[in-house]
């Protein structure tokens, strides 16, 4: 019931401003994929970020856990070719991704992003320093 009465007061509010707005649940759960493209543009991790029972925000403060995943292939593929295409040449990059009525989405593109869940993922770590080393290196 929680979940109804928020979703209705957003749409009220996105209403009152007049602002467009998609309203929808996820049919899945979105990704945080971390690619490097210093190893070429293969990812270094994958996360899967769920909601606490009851709650449908998935951040922790609200009881949401982060745990790491095994994305699909075909994502990493899509992921990786959207990266290549960037005007940047990026040491890394965390794209937050979904499945939506087939098609892969990009929810969030962070560039500059401080929390990578290093420690939820070994050697992760050590892949993102030896990144930055060759790329000071290269310079």
């Amino acid at each position: 019931m929680m979940r109804l009465l928020l979703r209705a007061a957003a749409v009220v509010v996105l209403l009152a401003l007049a602002a467009p707005a998609v309203v929808a649940a996820y049919p899945e759960r979105p990704i945080r994929l971390i690619i490097s493209s210093a190893a070429g543009g293969s990812p270094s991790h994958a996360l899967r970020k769920r909601p606490a029972a009851g709650d449908f925000r998935a951040h922790g403060i609200y009881g949401g856990t982060v745990e790491l995943t095994d994305p699909d292939p075909a994502d990493v593929a899509a992921v990786s070719a959207m990266l290549d295409r960037l005007p940047f040449d990026l040491l890394y990059a965390r794209f937050d991704v979904v499945r939506f009525a087939g098609r892969l989405a990009v929810l969030e593109l962070e560039l500059i992003e401080p929390m990578l869940y290093l420690g939820l993922a070994p050697g992760s770590a050590g892949r993102l320093a030896e990144a930055t080393i060759a790329r000071l290196g290269s310079a």
